[in-house]
């Protein structure tokens, strides 16, 4: 573990070192500072280094405990924060695993919470590589079904990838309070990403979210309906065919194709007493609009479990 740990803190310090020739927004310290902390509190098995731009970078692995994988969930932490925040990140790659989801959480591109919201903006150039990385990781264990969970803003640059990389290899998203930033970046301002994604999406918020998330939650909705539309109307169905949404006459009409958004009343940005409740209506719509082919090695494969669950 050890020797993992230090691998990672050079390889966040070349990225300075060699900015010349590789471009990183990323505070290179703070992420040295987590890797460190968190070294010292992770299991060793849990702790994967991946790599994006030449760079090694954190993430955290849990594997299914249930025997009967589903697939498995990319999950990214929210500004300023970490792979295993106990904000959200922790309860949700921990509880998981335990319904056949195995998790992956990982160290976004970051910068202190404190800095203005412009800082932040150029952290999404570097966002894809880490994303794909993990995918690349996921699809070495022989795990075909990944979806992508993000909270905040790594739930907003979640989003944005999803919208410009159509065939990244995930086949659903999950947006926990998704935060809009509509004159900072275009890839900042998720309705826009939205209307671009062509899987299940989950849009799930808190009663007592940030204004920022409850008073984008029409304009979120619109987004999805054209996304959907969109699909309808060019018979781009694959994506939603393991989706018992999908199935239905009515959803096809209106072009509101395997979205959901829900609130859990009483719920702030954080969760705090709802974790619980977040992982599970989480997991029921994973169950039922993203259960995947059951994977025990690379080269075995199960029929794609069509079960239904109310999230």
């Amino acid at each position: 573990m050890t020797q993992t740990i230090n691998y990672i803190k050079f390889t966040l310090f070349s990225c300075i070192l060699l900015g010349a020739n590789v471009v990183c927004a990323t505070d290179a310290v703070l992420e040295k500072s987590w890797s460190d902390a968190l070294g010292k509190t992770i299991e060793i098995r849990e702790i994967v280094s991946l790599e994006a731009r030449g760079n090694k970078f954190l993430g955290l692995y849990i594997e299914d405990s249930t025997g009967s994988l589903q697939g498995a969930a990319i999950i990214l932490h929210t500004l300023g924060t970490h792979p295993n925040s106990p904000q959200v990140i922790a309860p949700l790659r921990t509880a998981l695993p335990k319904s056949g989801w195995a998790t992956l959480a990982i160290q976004l591109p970051v910068m202190p919470m404190n800095e203005p919201l412009t800082r932040h903006a150029p952290l999404f150039d570097e966002v894809p590589e880490r994303i794909q990385s993990a995918v690349s990781f996921l699809q070495g264990k022989g795990v075909n079904n990944t979806v992508l969970i993000g909270h905040g803003l790594g739930a907003t640059m979640g989003a944005a990838f999803l919208a410009a990389n159509q065939e990244s290899g995930i086949k659903a998203f999950v947006g926990i309070s998704i935060v809009t930033y509509k004159d900072l970046d275009p890839r900042m301002y998720s309705p826009s990403s939205l209307e671009n994604i062509k899987l299940p999406i989950l849009d799930i918020y808190g009663g007592r979210d940030l204004d920022n998330v409850r008073q984008t939650t029409e304009a979120r909705t619109n987004a999805a309906r054209k996304a959907g539309a969109a699909v309808t109307q060019q018979q781009e169905l694959e994506p939603f065919k393991q989706s018992a949404t999908a199935q239905a006459a009515f959803t096809k009409k209106s072009g509101f194709i395997a979205y959901r958004q829900f609130e859990i009343p009483g719920a702030d940005h954080s969760y705090i007493g709802f974790e619980d409740l977040l992982s599970k209506r989480i997991i029921g719509w994973l169950k039922q609009h993203a259960s995947g082919v059951t994977l025990s090695t690379p080269a075995q494969t199960n029929p794609a479990d069509n079960s239904k669950a109310t999230p």
